[in-house]
């Protein structure tokens, strides 16, 4: 038996409502809870890393000391991070033993190795940062602090420790490495550092165009710059040969400041050599097997007729906009890429070469003597740890000039600065490497190729070590050569890579046939293969395959550009033109042969037939078919070539249903029993009429009588 509930009051069920619903919302909270904090947790901003502080340290006059005054030093404070670094103390030790040598001056710079003790010299405070900000210190120590130092190169440290200011996890010190310099009392100069600077300007496409070259030569751009920073120097300039020819494929359309630009740099006094075109790296070129460099196919195509035409005006005074131009002078792709008093022997490759690959590389054919080959020194077994190398050297029977490696490195750097303050450190550093070689011996420093250098620290680097004289690149070839042994050895990524470009360019020139003008597509291919290979650009093998990888992914999108496409399913019968669609993904026109042939002889097809395709777009064609009397399905086989002959795209297949058409059939047999009908009736009734005349001339004719 069930009880029933007594009666509630209007207060008691109200409370056991709300009991209930704040129950419910419980619940409910409980199983969203896990969703809202996940959305909470993706909308919510992401934490501020902290400070990301790091130091270089100038010491005052490139650092070089005199014995016996005070030694002043800057200090420089950049917060990369996205939060304040507090205040902190500076302090400058010193080394007061001299280091020995390079290596050991190398390994003190880049890693803080050494072996003496450092003693503390003076301290000052430093400020706040503020994020991505930066500041500076300076530093001033009393000669009686420094003391005596004999003549040679010392270690000097600063550390910047900071004040924890904030909450949060302390910083760690931050420390930057430098050394002072020196010099005996009465010292003489060092005789000059002969510096190559590259002259190179990588292009988005195949060759610089109008819109680059006016960014380049304006009156900030890099070119300008670079020349600017040369002029007045005995720099030797290694010019890449497709910034004049990009400036004279232009015609009387080059800009200005480009045209300007390219009479500026012939005029200019300094030495030069001609790099390979877009710079393209040789050893990766020698390695590959190759008997002669790579260069241009032809740049016609990058010349436009129009700026090179005159107008014929001798007719009349005025001539009319419409005028018809005179027939234009194209220049040739020699007379685009010279450069006046430029010599075209000096090879200037990536460093690491083997020892077979620099021999064969001497052998390249020139036409202007003997190949000269610019290697660093660290390529060669007598520049391990850093040690100089002879200015010249014969190694593998090749003609070789050396860059010291080591003081090309720390002068690039400086080149590469736009702050003064951060230039004053490899500047010190590239006077402590000069200090352990002969000061009466030649050097050579070649700077890394960088279109984007400072001017005024390209400036500083090339007079930094200015001496008695500049030398030329006739001393350096003139200097006694030394006997060197090559330790380095060839990228085999990059050889092996020069294989598969060449390969793909064969395919591209194959598929060029289906041009007017092939070159459109070969002089292309050509300049993007000089362009992958050039030295300043994918320093890594990692970074060159990736581009590599890019590059055969674009050939391979050029041969599927063109394509026949056909409808499927297709109902034919009797004589019909089966409808498809030649596909021209190219910039240019093309002329291909549609090769349409039936799985099956139920099927005529009239043969080849030659399609012309507009640029960029699709063309509709018909193509001529023959249906004989059956049925069934049948494959309709298309592909295209070039007019040489060359397969172009895929083989498409169009599937074709063939109807034969019964109602003519029945009638043609009907029509044909028919007349068999007629025919036979016709027959009958001459035959009977025949007859019929033969007896009645039997029964007409007369008996005979008997005599």
């Amino acid at each position: 038996m069930t009880v029933p509930h007594p009666p509630r009051s209007l207060s008691g069920r109200l409370r056991r409502a709300a009991h209930t619903t704040v129950a419910a919302l419980t619940v409910l909270a409980g199983v969203f809870a896990p969703a809202l904090s996940a959305t909470a947790a993706t909308e919510s901003p992401s934490p501020e890393t902290g400070p990301d502080v790091s130091i270089v340290l100038a010491p005052e006059n490139q650092g070089a000391y005199t014995s016996g005054l005070p030694l002043a030093a800057a200090i420089a404070i950049d917060n990369e991070g996205e939060s304040a670094a507090p205040a902190g103390q500076i302090t400058l030790d010193l080394g007061r033993t001299a280091l020995s040598d390079r290596a050991s001056l190398l390994a003190w710079l880049n890693d803080g190795t050494t072996a003496q003790p450092l003693s503390p010299l003076g301290e000052t405070a430093s400020t706040e940062v503020g994020a991505d900000a930066a500041a500076s210190a300076s530093l001033v120590v009393s000669s009686a602090l420094v003391g005596e130092l004999p003549p040679g190169v010392y270690p000097l440290r600063a550390t910047l420790t900071f004040s924890q200011t904030t909450v949060g996890d302390a910083l760690d010190p931050v420390t930057a490495q430098s050394a002072i310099i020196v010099s005996a009392t009465g010292s003489t100069a060092d005789s000059a550092v002969s510096a190559l600077v590259p002259i190179t300007a990588n292009p988005s496409g195949s060759i610089l165009s109008a819109d680059e070259l006016t960014a380049l030569t304006a009156a900030d751009g890099a070119l300008t710059l670079q020349l600017s920073a040369v002029a007045g120097t005995g720099a030797v300039l290694a010019i890449d040969p497709a910034i004049p020819a990009a400036i004279r494929a232009l015609g009387t359309a080059a800009p200005l400041s480009a045209v300007d630009w390219l009479q500026r740099l012939e005029t200019l006094p300094n030495e030069r050599f001609l790099l390979q075109f877009n710079d393209a790296d040789l050893t990766a070129q020698v390695s590959a097997g190759l008997d002669s460099p790579l260069q241009p196919t032809t740049l016609a195509p990058f010349l436009d007729p129009r700026g090179f035409a005159e107008t014929d005006d001798s007719a009349t005074p005025s001539p009319s906009p419409d005028a018809a131009p005179a027939t234009a002078e194209l220049p040739t792709d020699e007379e685009l890429t010279a450069l006046v008093g430029a010599r075209t022997n000096i090879y200037w490759p990536r460093g690491d070469i083997s020892p077979d690959d620099l021999a064969a590389l001497s052998r390249f054919v020139t036409g202007s003597g003997d190949p000269v080959t610019v290697l660093p020194s660290s390529s060669f077994a007598e520049g391990a740890d850093a040690a100089p190398v002879a200015v010249r050297a014969d190694a593998s029977g090749a003609t070789v000039l050396v860059a010291d490696s080591a003081l090309s490195a720390a002068l690039s750097r400086v080149a590469a600065e736009d702050n003064p303050l951060h230039r004053g450190a490899p500047l010190a550093e590239a006077r402590a490497l000069r200090w352990f070689t002969d000061p009466q011996a030649s050097l050579l420093v070649a700077f890394d190729r960088n279109e984007n250098r400072s001017a005024d620290g390209l400036k500083d680097a090339l007079t930094a070590l200015s001496g008695g004289h500049t030398g030329t690149l006739a001393e350096l070839l003139s200097a006694s050569p030394a006997l060197v042994s090559v330790s380095s050895e060839s990228s085999a990524v990059r050889a092996a890579s020069v294989t598969t470009l060449l390969d793909g360019e064969a395919q591209i020139r194959d598929f060029a046939t289906i041009l007017a003008d092939p070159a459109q597509l070969t002089a292309r291919e050509r300049l993007s293969i000089l362009s992958l290979l050039a030295v300043g650009e994918h320093s890594t093998d990692e970074d060159y395959s990736a581009a590599f990888g890019a590059h055969r992914q674009t050939t391979t999108e050029t041969l599927n550009a063109v394509g026949i496409q056909p409808s499927n399913p297709i109902l034919i019968s009797s004589s019909v033109d089966v409808p498809a669609w030649l596909r021209n993904d190219l910039p240019y026109p093309v002329t291909v042969q549609l090769d349409a042939r039936p799985s099956d002889p139920r099927l005529e097809v009239d043969g080849m037939m030659t399609i012309e395709g507009a640029a960029a777009t699709t063309t509709r064609i018909k193509i001529p078919v023959t249906a004989r009397i059956a049925s069934g399905e049948v494959d309709l086989i298309m592909d295209l070539t070039s007019p040489t002959g060359v397969h172009i795209g895929t083989t498409q297949v169009a599937q074709l249903t063939v109807r034969a058409e019964w109602e003519t059939i029945g009638l043609i047999v009907f029509g044909s029993l028919a007349v068999l009908l007629i025919g036979a009736g016709v027959v009958r009734t001459v035959f009977r009429r025949r007859a019929d005349a033969r007896t009645a001339l039997a029964q007409d004719a007369p008996e005979p009588t008997d005599r």
